[in-house]
């Protein structure tokens, strides 16, 4: 049987010594092909989650395995190169650097992965205009509304189509119609084998959701 592209096995997180744990030892496979729902009630960890399965974060107890490996036990520069290679990640606020480019502010994290920039600002670009955007490519995000940026966001995570797709409450400041196409566009990352994870407390990404999972 294939591994999933995302897993984690007895997973335990604090933020700090005596503090209070998060996860209960929580099991949970995120299959390719799926959009997971992460719910919970506020203080349950659904954006922490993401973040130690995104390995931003170290788990004091469990494992966080990627394609079958377990990895979040790995050196600091071997974490960075899966984070390049395996992991796309949607903050919650977009979280684009304000003195870039939209186009910039896509391609930058890939280059960490060591892609060639030509071929990044191509599939960027082809990317933006998926989304809708693709005619603010040479704005600067305080030029975009936040529902673009979001978009923006989404096309920076899908940029070299790593297997994982983590999104924490990507839709919690949009309106309904920005809600439908930043869903659309996570929908059709799944349809294409990825495997999308979101951290969210919203009845319309969860009653669109494949799989839910609830701390």
């Amino acid at each position: 049987m294939t591994a999933a592209p995302l897993a984690v096995r007895d997973l335990r997180f604090a933020y700090r010594r005596g503090a209070e744990e998060l996860f209960d030892g929580l099991d949970a496979n995120f299959p390719a092909g799926a959009v997971t729902a992460v719910t919970g009630s506020s203080g349950r960890g659904k954006s922490t989650l993401l973040y130690v399965a995104g390995l931003m974060l170290k788990p004091i107890g469990g494992q966080v395995l990627i394609e079958g490996q377990r990895a979040d036990d790995r050196p600091d520069v071997q974490r960075s190169w899966l984070r390049a290679t395996k992991l796309g990640f949607v903050f919650q606020d977009a979280v684009l650097d304000p003195t870039r480019t939209v186009l910039n502010s896509v391609i930058e994290p890939a280059l960490y992965g060591r892609a060639k920039r030509k071929r990044l600002v191509s599939r960027a670009q082809e990317l933006l205009d998926d989304l809708g955007v693709g005619q603010r490519s040479t704005h600067k995000p305080g030029q975009i509304s936040g529902g673009q940026a979001q978009r923006v966001a989404i096309a920076r995570a899908l940029l070299t189509s790593p297997p994982v797709i983590l999104a924490d409450e990507p839709t919690g400041n949009l309106d309904a119609e920005n809600t439908d196409l930043v869903l659309d566009a996570l929908h059709a990352a799944a349809a294409a084998g990825h495997t999308v994870v979101i951290a969210t407390h919203d009845p319309t990404v969860l009653n669109r959701a494949d799989r839910v999972v609830a701390l």
